[in-house]
């Protein structure tokens, strides 16, 4: 998936309202196009999953994005494990240093 640019401003908003009900989502980081109707968004401490037209009508009319809407997108998060990331992280240099040794 490729970054996209499309609705920066809606998801942005939207993320900070997930985030008041969802402290735990963390600051938006970008978002990828999915498909012609969703958004992946990578925030701080994990992923959430958005509709273009709920960022599309934030940017537009945010009057008309309600509450339940917001809470739908919260209940998408994804929590990133910090661990596991490590971990992947110590494999991938254990790979590199036994491919290439004294590369560390």
């Amino acid at each position: 998936m490729i970054k996209s640019t499309q609705y920066v401003k809606g998801v942005r908003e939207i993320v900070e309202r997930v985030a008041t009900q969802r402290p735990d989502v963390g600051k938006y980081i970008h978002h990828e196009a999915i498909d012609n109707a969703e958004f992946i968004i990578k925030v701080k401490n994990g992923t959430l999953r958005m509709p273009k037209d709920a960022a599309c009508n934030q940017e537009m009319y945010p009057i008309n994005v309600p509450e339940d809407w917001i809470k739908e997108i919260a209940d998408t998060f994804e929590q990133v494990n910090r661990h596991e990331i490590n971990n992947k992280k110590f494999s991938i240099g254990n790979l590199i240093s036994t491919i290439f040794p004294g590369s560390k």
